[in-house]
């Protein structure tokens, strides 16, 4: 999971798929948080690679506020998430 296009904000783990569904479960690196005050968390499954950069907000494999999360099985997926960073102020 990458914050920025160059910070490791955590990790995505996909399960095995069953009964034609898959678990997605991201943790977070210390530091990042989710945003509660909005739908932080959008997954858009694929079974074609896409050609071009997903739009989130087009996403609407799932659209909620959890970091666990079980949706049909695809062959690709964009994930998502609108963060908040503690970052220290001098």
């Amino acid at each position: 999971l990458i914050a920025d296009d160059t910070e490791v904000a955590g990790t995505v783990h996909f399960s095995a798929i069953t009964n034609g569904e898959i678990t997605i479960t991201i943790s977070l690196k210390e530091g990042y948080i989710e945003n509660s005050d909005v739908k932080f968390t959008k997954i858009q499954g694929y079974d074609v690679a896409p050609i071009t950069k997903p739009h989130p907000p087009n996403f609407i494999t799932y659209q909620g506020k959890s970091l666990v999360v079980t949706v049909p099985a695809c062959k690709f997926y964009g994930v998502h998430l609108n963060l908040l960073r503690n970052v220290p102020c001098d």
